[in-house]
């Protein structure tokens, strides 16, 4: 539902697994096409990690499997504007019997956002909700018991990108961790304290190297570079960009994304929420959840 609400409008939020509607119409016909499709017209990329030996089968793609250095070129949307849902109000998605509400706030990020000061997004991002230490989960859980997790992310995909929290809390408590999660996010665009700034540059550059450890993690990351334009050299260089970063960035960035007045919140829980809400100063809409499965 949350993607549905929060990319309304930019030719993306249509979820890629599809609907029980569009799955329906979907026959052995459809399947068969698209395989061909994938077999014979898409162009491929393959990604090999090994020892520098590997080097020798370039010449086996290239002339046995006449395998040519061919880069896929898909036209898709590019979001220059926001949604068309809007910010400041509360989508209220109820459910039968539901004994806790689940939290979505958020939106999208356009291409513009998405395709510069890639290493300020995601640590501000993080520095608010990645990991333990972040400052959503030092204020709302540890601080105040309203949740046992809660996380931020700023997601760049090729033309679009969406930036979010995640969490939970019971029925009662809603109000209450939405307004702290304002307060979060108003206060560290705001200031941020020497020892937060520093101990998110630590975990930002150790979770980051962390990642890349794998095979499967390090190609996937190739992949994922390759998808977005970005240069494989700037793997390398995360560590020092990341220590670059001032807090006047962080304060900035973190404005950009999280700006309380510009995201998309979606609640699902009970019905009874609404007055709560409503008392509280929210504008609340409802929504059936039985339009979006």
């Amino acid at each position: 539902v949350f993607r549905k609400v929060s990319l309304e409008g930019t030719g993306y939020e249509t979820p890629v697994g599809g609907t029980l509607k569009s799955l329906s119409r979907i026959s052995s016909g459809d399947l068969k096409r698209k395989l061909n499709y994938l077999n014979d017209s898409v162009k491929k990329r393959i990604y090999i990690k090994g020892p520098k030996a590997v080097l020798s089968l370039k010449s086996v793609f290239e002339k046995d499997c006449k395998w040519g250095a061919v880069d896929n070129k898909v036209d898709a949307p590019k979001v220059s504007k926001k949604q068309t849902k809007k910010g400041g109000v509360v989508y209220l998605v109820p459910v039968p019997q539901a004994n806790q509400a689940q939290i979505r706030i958020g939106n999208v990020m356009t291409s513009i956002e998405t395709s510069q000061e890639h290493e300020l997004t995601g640590f501000a991002a993080q520095f608010i909700g990645g990991g333990f230490t972040s400052r959503l989960m030092q204020e709302i859980r540890v601080e105040k018991g309203l949740t046992y997790s809660i996380g931020a992310y700023a997601s760049e995909q090729k033309n679009y990108g969406r930036k979010g929290i995640n969490t939970f809390t019971k029925n009662e408590t809603v109000t209450e961790t939405l307004e702290a999660i304002k307060r979060v996010l108003e206060t560290n665009s705001k200031k941020i304290e020497d020892e937060h700034f520093a101990m998110a540059k630590r975990y930002a550059k150790g979770s980051y190297l962390f990642g890349l450890e794998s095979t499967s993690a390090f190609l996937g990351n190739l992949i994922y570079f390759d998808h977005i334009g970005r240069a494989y050299e700037e793997i390398y260089k995360f560590p020092a960009r990341v220590d670059s970063l001032t807090m006047e960035q962080v304060k900035r960035k973190v404005k950009e994304l999280f700006d309380p007045k510009e995201q998309i919140i979606l609640v699902l829980g009970s019905k009874k929420l609404k007055g709560p809400l409503e008392k509280a100063g929210y504008k609340v809409e409802e929504l059936n959840y039985k339009d979006y499965l």
